[in-house]
């Protein structure tokens, strides 16, 4: 069979004319692929220009700045023309040292994406020095012509700054109020406040307050840079100074030239510590200064600081008023359960004289037996008082130690409570070995308490219960009683001073379970308290049996 013709054919060659052809349709296809891909780069181009994300594009080992988005250029304070074709970081110097070049170079070493979230950011915007956050993606980029090559890093960014910034200042305001609202020393409340605002962002947090003649503001706390109490600073007049212009202004006050607008201390421990940025804002409650805190920076402070630092403000000072009162309290206190004992002497030394007269009328008697009674009772109230200024004063509820059973300790209170309450079932239960090393007089207020506290709001058809467990290391005791349950928001401070309850007002100054709980602290013990609808309410503790 003959091949077909087109099986064997031989193309002729080319003519000169035909190559010529060639050329220009491939010249022309050429053209038409390169207005092609650059009208797909222009349409991409306009896509990042009109997105709603912040771009850029890094190129090179350097992360020359290849395009930027107005969004991006927005965040960054700058123009185009301050950016493009320009390293990053010529372009945006305060960004050396921060950590983004690392974190780029990352990126196109190992091509594998980096995310951030709320990443703190120091920009200089405007002229102006600020602190953003930014939730962010780096991603590599490679050359078209070879895939395999990363050339450069895209940058999505969105800020987030508003956000972070009601977030932390929610978390500061939390903190500030936990400090302030704690059993501890006023100092200790202002220095947890002044670390509160260090972890804000502050170089240095300093907290005066008015001196007793209220023409001196008195450093009372400090946190970060120069804690030292012996600065020049210690001590500032008002309305001379930094801290003493803000307190006579009774406003707001904030520089950004502390080396300048400083008196000669303020200047000089400015250059030395390399602080620029000063704001302080006046403790006042009412029409009244108690003090200052003032926040000091290497650089300005922005807006939302100045905002949170006023917010701040308001809670230092009702914190510091309210120890004011609560001190001005305890100190009234002592001096009227001191100066009532002397009259209350008298008047149960008359009762008992009284008492013993054979030729008493009985309507006189039982008046005189009264009487007794009522003193006993102010007695112990009297005592109350001055347990509760001790313990307040800072050295803490007294104690005399010495050998004892708690067994015994335990049986005299609760021999004295069923003989006031003869209605009353109150059960004891003793293991192991009850016997230690405490002040058995203070136990005895304790047991009183507790137990005292159980059958006044306990159930009156049920019994209230007392557990010591002497069976380990330390002497454990539990007081149990059934009845409703104490609600939430009074557990939290069951054990604060002048605090009457559950139901009506009672007969005394609320201070029995705090006078109870720092005897157990004195005695290097613990106390706790719960509560539930089923299981009713146990107070327990624990005691060492020797103190090392």
């Amino acid at each position: 069979m003959q091949p077909r013709p087109h099986d064997c054919a031989v193309p002729a060659p080319w003519s000169a004319a035909d190559t010529l052809d060639a050329q220009r349709d491939a010249n022309e296809q050429l053209v038409l692929n390169t207005l092609r891909v650059e009208d797909e780069a222009e349409s991409a181009r306009r896509t990042l220009i009109d997105a709603s994300a912040s771009v850029a594009l890094l190129r090179g080992a350097d992360f020359v700045i290849d395009f930027a988005n107005p969004r991006i250029l927005e965040l960054w304070g700058r123009t185009s023309a301050d950016v493009i074709g320009r390293p990053l970081l010529d372009a945006m110097p305060e960004l050396h040292g921060q950590g983004f070049d690392e974190l780029l170079a990352e990126v196109m070493r190992t091509g594998v994406p980096f995310v951030g979230s709320e990443m703190p950011a120091r920009i200089l915007r405007h002229g102006k020095l600020e602190t953003c956050f930014f939730n962010f993606a780096y991603t590599a980029t490679r050359d078209a012509a070879n895939p395999e090559r990363i050339d450069g890093v895209s940058i999505i960014a969105f800020d987030a700054t508003p956000q972070a910034v009601a977030r932390k200042r929610i978390a500061l305001s939390a903190r500030v109020g936990r400090s302030l609202s704690a059993q501890r020393d006023l100092a200790e409340q202002l220095a947890e406040c002044c670390d509160a605002l260090v972890d804000f962002g502050a170089a240095s947090a300093r907290i005066w307050l008015c001196n007793a003649s209220g023409d001196a503001l008195e450093l009372r706390a400090s946190a970060g840079i120069s804690t030292q109490p012996d600065r020049a600073d210690a001590r500032a007049a008002i309305g001379a100074g930094l801290v003493g212009t803000t307190a006579s202004r009774r406003a707001m006050f904030v520089t950004c030239s502390l080396g300048e607008d400083g008196d000669a201390a303020e200047q000089d421990w400015a250059r030395r510590e390399g602080l620029n940025a000063f704001a302080g804002c006046p403790l006042v409650v009412g029409d009244r200064l108690l003090g200052v805190v003032a926040l000091f920076g290497k650089d300005g402070f922005a807006e939302q600081d100045e905002t949170t630092l006023s917010s701040v403000a308001d809670h230092i000072a009702l914190g510091v008023d309210r120890d004011n009162s609560d001190r001005f309290r305890e100190l009234f206190v002592g001096m009227l359960a001191h100066d009532l004992r002397s009259p209350l002497n008298a008047i149960s030394m008359g009762s008992h004289l009284l008492a013993d007269d054979v030729n008493l009328s009985a309507p006189s008697a039982r008046t005189v037996r009264r009487v007794q009674a009522s003193a006993d009772r102010m007695g112990r109230m009297i005592a109350q008082l001055l347990d509760f200024t001790r313990a307040r004063s800072g050295g803490g509820m007294p104690i005399d130690r010495r050998s004892c059973d708690v067994h015994v300790v335990c049986a005299q209170a609760l021999g004295e409570l069923r003989d006031w309450n003869p209605q009353r079932v109150v059960e004891a239960s003793y293991a192991g070995d009850t016997r230690g090393e405490w002040d058995p007089d203070r136990l005895v207020q304790v047991f009183s308490n507790l137990v005292g506290n159980a059958l006044k709001h306990g159930a009156r058809d049920a019994p209230v219960r007392v557990e010591i467990d002497g069976t380990g290391a330390a002497v454990r005791f539990r007081v149990r009683n059934l009845g409703d349950p104490i609600p939430d928001e009074l557990l939290a401070t069951m054990f604060d001073p002048f605090r009457q309850g559950r139901g009506p007002r009672g007969d005394g100054f609320g201070l029995g379970l705090f006078i109870a709980q720092q005897i157990v602290v004195a005695h290097g013990g613990r106390i706790h308290v719960r509560s539930s609808a089923g299981e009713g309410t146990e107070v327990s503790f624990e005691l060492p049996r020797l103190v090392a």
